[in-house]
């Protein structure tokens, strides 16, 4: 078997530009940093290409295609869902020499840390930081023997495989919290007895503090718009972040358990009005700038009225209340005026207990999910660069 050997990508990749000359090929597609390559019409919901489309280049199954100014957040992939379609000119397309070289190995090498070390090292003080092909084509790459690619591409594809499964179990779930929740909130079993209940009634609402969350120590938790997007729940062990304030403050901004914060200005209107519980009994907490706490006033069970607040009645009202052109701001006022689906307090938690045991298992998976995900980015480092070598 042939060695490992260092060589630049020059020596295995082809640039291609095949115009659409003859509109032949209708699929316009893009490459995202989120999922590569996808359906324009399918992924903007509509047409955002320009109408003629005769001079954007056509991309084939197994060729690559990255987009120079935002290879650097990951806009770079292969095309594999499609045999064809068009990319906007200003796309780099290419395809690697295959007697040397794997589609499917060479997809990987994006995926490291070395790869997005050379894209820094190479679009430093470019136009808009940005990666040509010939700047590309002289990365150093160590290519291994093509035997060993293939055995390589079929361990880290296994994985792959595992964690998709994974992911697409959470869909599954997530739909099923969905149905759940319409099936619940809107009453179609038509057998519990749901009062509206205006927020005002249930919880006092005031605005954050504004100070300084970047002074971490061993303080009070700061929660901030990103703690409240970013956690099915609230607690304190799963937020970091600290900071020092006094006694004044501590009383005036002050959030314990079953206290609802509300995220006030957001830069999509998707996000808000978004909210979350505080869940820790133990520990206390203070609430930013941009975001509204409301005070438990009334007798609910917190976790119960997470998930009415998640409902979609409630997101469609606060949408609604929503205002704003570059930054989307909803205030107390219209907080107050939402309602919300409010049950007698014996029906509270056997309601809660229904989409707390999904999001359980959701959470569960996700943990299973990122275990994966560390572990194919061990067996990258090693695989990759040679230091493990595969046998049989």
């Amino acid at each position: 078997m042939s060695e490992w050997r260092n060589i630049k990508l020059k020596e295995v990749l082809k640039e291609v530009s095949e115009r659409n000359k003859d509109k032949k090929v209708k699929r316009v597609l893009s490459v995202t940093n989120s999922q590569g390559f996808v359906n324009q019409e399918e992924y903007f919901e509509g047409t955002v290409h320009s109408a003629d489309i005769s001079n954007y280049k056509i991309v084939r199954k197994n060729q690559f295609a990255y987009n120079p100014s935002r290879v650097n957040v990951g806009s770079i992939d292969i095309l594999k869902d499609y045999d064809e379609g068009v990319l906007s000119p200003m796309y780099v397309i290419f395809e690697v020499d295959t007697e040397k070289l794997l589609p499917e190995y060479f997809y990987y090498y994006f995926q490291t840390h070395r790869f997005y070390e050379n894209v820094k090292n190479n679009t430093q003080g470019s136009v808009r930081n940005s990666l040509s092909f010939k700047s590309l084509t002289h990365f150093e790459y160590l290519l291994p023997p093509k035997e060993e690619q293939e055995k390589i591409v079929h361990i880290i594809e296994n994985t792959d495989k595992i964690i998709a499964e994974k992911k697409e179990l959470i869909k599954e779930k997530e739909k099923l919290k969905k149905f759940y929740m319409e099936y619940i909130f809107q009453n179609k079993a038509n057998n519990l007895k749901f009062k509206d209940v205006k927020l005002e009634d249930l919880l006092d609402f005031q605005n954050g503090l504004n100070a300084n969350a970047e002074k971490y120590g061993n303080g009070i938790k700061y929660i901030s718009v990103m703690d409240i997007l970013n956690n099915t729940y609230i607690t304190y062990d799963k937020i970091k972040g600290l900071v020092e304030v006094n006694e004044k403050i501590m009383e005036s901004y002050k959030v314990t358990y079953g206290d609802v914060v509300f995220v006030r200005s957001s830069e999509i209107l998707k996000d808000a009005g978004k909210s979350n519980i505080y869940l820790d009994k133990n520990k206390n907490a203070v609430f930013g700038g941009f975001v509204i706490r409301g005070k438990k006033k009334s007798d609910y069970i917190p976790v119960y009225l997470k998930y009415a607040l998640e409902s979609y009645d409630v997101r469609k009202q606060i949408m609604k209340y929503a205002a704003g052109n570059q930054h989307v701001n909803i205030g107390q006022e219209s907080l107050k005026k939402v309602k919300v689906k409010y049950l007698d307090i014996k029906y509270q938690n056997i309601v809660a207990n229904v989409f707390k045991t999904i999001d359980q298992e959701i959470e569960k998976i996700k943990e299973k999910v990122n275990e994966y995900e560390i572990l194919k980015k061990g067996l990258m480092q090693k695989l990759l660069t040679g230091k493990v070598k595969v046998n049989g």
